[in-house]
């Protein structure tokens, strides 16, 4: 998170819906802020971004004993100006 809140200290995340299963816990959210601090090799854009996520956490005992993320990472480095491109592939 600390990357996250270094980049965009205007962070703002909203849970959009919490699924309870039993001792797995899912977190849908939306996550939004001002690009102000490097991002991934990235210098600051001065870009307000959105993304969006998912959070699969496991319970044990009362505790969070694995944690599984997924962010739609692509569309947050497009909104930052990332040229994404596939890499060359060697003939064969």
């Amino acid at each position: 998170m600390t990357r996250y809140l270094t980049s965009f200290p205007d962070l703002h995340v909203t849970i959009n819906d919490i699924i309870d299963g039993g001792n797995k816990v899912g977190v849908w959210y939306t996550a939004e802020g001002t690009h102000r601090g490097e991002f991934e090799g990235i210098p600051p854009t001065g870009n307000h971004v959105k993304w969006s996520g998912f959070d699969l956490l496991t319970v044990e005992d009362g505790r969070f004993r694995e944690a599984r993320f997924i962010s739609d990472f692509m569309s947050l480095m497009t909104q930052l100006g990332a040229k994404l491109q596939p890499p060359d592939r060697a003939p064969r």
